[in-house]
C-alpha cells in the first residue's frame, strides 16, 4: 500500500514528466491520477515511475468508457489515456491497409478513410465510437460484418508496449509466410498483456451500394431459421439481428410489434449485384420461414439504433450457440421465464454458418415482485446445459494460459486487471 506521501511524491514526478505536453495531460485525486500522454517515450517513463512505486496501469482508450468506481478504490493507480495518440501514420491503396495509432476514434479514422473511397468495413458509424486500440483491446464481437469480418479479422499487425518499455511488433507478411499469429495474444487482453500503440488494418472500398431490409415473423424460431437458411445459402449481409416482440418494442417502440411476433433485420452492401443478390436470398429464406416484408422505415430505424443495447445490460448476457443447438436453448429459455413469471428478452446477432451470439434478458410481469437479475443465472445454467457458451467465461476458460504470458510479459504485474475480468489471475 503506497503512503500518502509516496503517493504525493509519485504524482509530482508525473507532472513534472507530462510538463508542457497537453493542458489536460494530467488529473489528480487522491486515488488516482489520470495521464494522457503524447508520445510512446513519454509512456516508457510513465511505467517506470509506477514500477518504482508500485503503481498500477489501466489503459483507458478515449477516457469516455472506464469509471472510477470500476477500478479498486482502495488502490493507488495511474489511469491511461490514449487519446493524444490519434494519427493516421499511413494509408497503403496499393497493399489496401491503413497504420493508425490506437488512440484515433473509429469514427475519425472511418470519416478520413472515406475522403479516399475507403472505409473500414460495412459497420455503423455509430457503432465506432471508441478508439481502435480499445476495440481490439477488448475484442469487441459486437463490431461484425459478415462480408468483413469483426474488426478483429482485419488487423494485420500491432506494436505493442510492454511493460519493461520494450515494443513488440508483430509480422507484417503474407499469412502464408508469417509463423504464429502474435497479434491474436493482444487482441482481447483488455491491456493486461500489454498497450497496443499502433494497428494495421486491412481496409475496403466504399460500397456502391447500401440497402436495407426487415421481415416479421410470428416467432423467434422462424426468424431464427430464416437466418440459418440464408447463411446457408451462402447470403452475405453487412449486419443480420433477430428481435423478439418484446425486445424489438422496447428498441423500437414506433414499431407495429406483434405479439409475441419476432423481427429479422439485414443490411447488405458492396457492389449493386451483389447487394441485391444478398437481399433477395435473405428475401427467400424469409419467406420460406414464414415472414412477411417490413416497411423500409422500419429497417431504417433498426439500423440508426443498431448500437444501442435492446434492453439494460444489468439484466441481460450473452451466449454463443452452434445452430443445432438453438431450438431447444430457446425453448427452454422460454419455459423457464415463463414458469418464473417473466417474459423473455432475446436478441440474436453475429449469425455465420458456426452459429450466432445471442443476448438474453428478462422483464418482470406487472404481479412479479422477485428480481431479474436473480433468475438470470438460473438462465445461465440452462444456457451451458443446452450447448452455449456464456461469453463472459471465454476469458476465466483461459486462466492458466494467460497467467503464463503474463508471467513473461508483466513479470512485475505492473499492468492491472479489470473486475469484469471475473476470476483474477494468480
Amino acid at each position: 500500500m503506497t503512503s500518502k506521501t509516496e503517493w504525493g511524491q509519485f504524482c509530482k514526478q508525473v507532472e513534472s514528466l507530462m510538463d508542457g505536453q497537453s493542458r489536460e495531460s494530467v488529473v489528480v485525486d487522491e486515488q488516482k491520477i489520470f495521464v494522457s500522454p503524447t508520445s510512446t517515450q513519454s509512456m516508457v517513463s510513465l511505467f517506470g515511475l509506477a514500477r518504482t512505486h508500485a503503481i498500477k496501469i489501466y489503459p483507458m482508450g478515449n477516457e469516455r468508457r472506464v469509471k472510477r468506481e470500476d477500478i479498486n478504490p482502495s488502490e493507488h493507480t495511474m489511469m491511461l489515456g490514449l487519446k493524444n495518440l490519434n494519427q493516421v501514420m499511413q494509408l497503403d491503396t496499393v497493399s489496401r491497409t491503413v497504420r493508425v495509432q490506437s488512440g484515433i476514434i473509429g469514427k475519425d479514422l472511418e470519416a478520413v478513410l472515406n475522403t479516399h473511397d475507403y472505409t473500414l468495413g460495412d459497420f455503423p458509424k455509430s457503432m465506432l465510437n471508441s478508439t481502435v486500440g480499445g476495440m481490439l483491446s477488448v475484442r469487441t464481437s459486437g463490431k461484425l460484418s459478415r462480408r468483413h469480418g469483426t474488426l478483429e479479422d482485419s488487423v494485420v499487425g500491432l506494436t505493442v508496449l510492454s511493460a519493461d518499455g520494450q515494443k513488440i511488433t508483430t509480422h507484417l507478411s503474407p499469412r502464408r509466410s508469417s509463423g504464429p499469429d502474435l497479434a491474436r495474444f493482444f487482441c482481447g487482453s483488455e491491456g493486461l498483456l500489454g498497450i497496443i500503440t499502433e494497428c494495421t488494418l486491412k481496409i475496403h472500398k466504399v460500397s456502391e451500394t447500401h440497402l436495407l431490409a426487415g421481415w416479421q415473423f410470428e416467432s423467434i424460431e422462424q426468424s431464427l431459421l430464416a437466418a440459418r437458411l440464408a447463411i446457408r445459402e451462402e447470403a452475405c449481409p453487412s449486419e443480420l439481428e433477430a428481435y423478439s416482440g418484446l425486445a424489438a418494442s422496447l428498441k423500437f417502440p414506433a414499431l407495429n410489434t406483434p405479439a409475441p411476433g419476432a423481427f429479422l433485420f439485414a443490411a447488405t452492401s458492396g457492389p449493386t449485384d451483389l447487394a441485391n443478390c444478398d437481399r433477395e436470398l435473405l428475401q427467400s429464406a424469409a419467406v420460406a420461414a414464414g415472414g412477411t416484408k417490413c416497411s423500409l422505415a422500419d429497417a431504417e430505424t433498426w439500423w440508426d439504433s443498431l448500437s444501442e443495447n435492446p434492453f439494460d445490460a444489468e439484466h441481460m448476457f450473452q451466449c454463443a450457440c452452434t445452430p443445432g443447438h438453438q431450438a431447444s436453448l430457446l425453448e427452454a429459455l422460454e419455459n423457464h421465464a415463463k414458469t418464473n413469471a417473466f417474459k423473455l428478452l432475446f436478441v440474436a446477432s453475429q449469425f455465420d454458418i458456426d452459429g450466432a451470439v445471442f443476448y438474453v434478458g428478462l422483464k418482470r410481469n406487472t404481479s412479479t415482485t422477485s428480481s431479474p437479475s436473480k433468475k438470470l443465472d438460473d438462465l445461465k445454467s440452462i444456457a451451458t446445459t443446452h450447448g452455449a457458451i456464456l461469453l463472459e467465461s471465454a476469458l476465466s476458460n483461459q486462466q492458466a494460459q494467460l497467467q503464463a504470458l503474463k508471467c513473461i510479459l508483466d513479470p512485475d504485474d505492473l499492468f492491472g486487471q479489470r473486475p469484469q475480468m471475473k476470476q483474477p489471475l494468480s
